[in-house]
């Protein structure tokens, strides 16, 4: 329709579907809400499933082979770990972290690890459970987290800083400053992208941003306007969500013009990709959705 392939519903009567995963064989996302929940669908469709029930809004949420994780937005919040082969027999999901304060973000790597931004601090768990460590403390307000191939990567939304820290150990370093209101972060073999969400007075202007793991500047890749949040990548493909102007859009990741692959969407926030499909959130529509890559 008008030129785009015609995104469809995969899930709707959701309460703020906000941040997304995915595995093989399902979407899964947080409605962000008291009372919320974790949800899933499957990717052949069908009819959304509960995975587990949330007094406190769910925050950040990860999937890996085994299991399902999220983190809270809640000044007494939780970390919680669910296995997916409880999932369907009365499995219930346990607490890795308790009293964490707010969490909006969290991820986990292919090892041993849970990380989880709370509102000045990043921090770790086992996935299996044990000591919480706290990675980088003294931040103004960290958002958007990933780890690849060993290394996490956050962004500062306040301060406009892009971190690396290599693991298990350190050190904690900066790759990126005078970034503007930076928030989703993702990541390649050999490249760090982020999302610029708005533009600043002492900063840089909003889009989507582009750095080598190896370089020391920044390059913008596309310039979006305000409103760039969840951010993914697949291929040859950078893709983002914008929470302002309601589209969904691609660029290549050598940079040119722009694509645009959903409009009219409700605030689209998290956002991931698999060989097929772009799927999103769109919180004020309570839709999960999708469209041909």
């Amino acid at each position: 329709m008008a030129g785009l392939c015609v995104p469809t519903t995969l899930a709707s009567g959701q309460s703020t579907p906000s941040n997304i995963a995915h595995d093989d064989k399902y979407v899964y996302w947080t409605n962000a809400v008291q009372n919320g929940a974790i949800m899933r669908v499957s990717k052949a469709g069908g009819a959304p499933e509960i995975v587990a029930p949330s007094v406190n809004p769910p925050g950040g949420l990860a999937v890996d082979p085994s299991a399902i994780y999220w983190s809270e937005m809640t000044g007494n919040s939780s970390v919680w770990r669910l296995d997916k082969s409880g999932l369907g027999d009365g499995g219930a999901p346990f607490a890795l972290a308790t009293g964490q304060g707010t969490s909006l973000t969290l991820t986990v790597d292919d090892g041993v690890w849970v990380y989880w931004c709370t509102s000045s601090t990043v921090r770790r768990v086992p996935k299996a459970g044990g000591t919480i460590e706290v990675v980088a403390s003294n931040m103004m307000q960290p958002g958007g987290i990933v780890s690849d191939l060993g290394i996490l990567f956050w962004t500062d939304v306040i301060a406009g800083i892009v971190y690396n820290f290599d693991t298990p150990d350190g050190p904690l370093l900066t790759m990126a400053t005078e970034q503007s209101f930076p928030t989703g972060i993702a990541a390649d073999f050999t490249t760090l992208y982020w999302t610029n969400m708005t533009a600043g007075a002492d900063a840089g202007t909003s889009g989507v941003m582009s750095m080598s793991k190896m370089a020391t500047v920044p390059v913008v890749l596309a310039a979006t306007g305000a409103g760039a949040l969840g951010i993914a990548q697949s291929g040859p493909y950078v893709y983002w969500a914008n929470n302002v102007n309601g589209t969904v859009m691609r660029v290549s990741k050598a940079g040119g013009v722009p694509d645009k692959l959903a409009e009219g969407q409700g605030a689209p926030a998290g956002i991931v990709v698999d060989s097929t499909w772009v799927y999103w959130t769109s919180r004020d529509d309570g839709k999960v959705m999708r469209v041909a890559k």
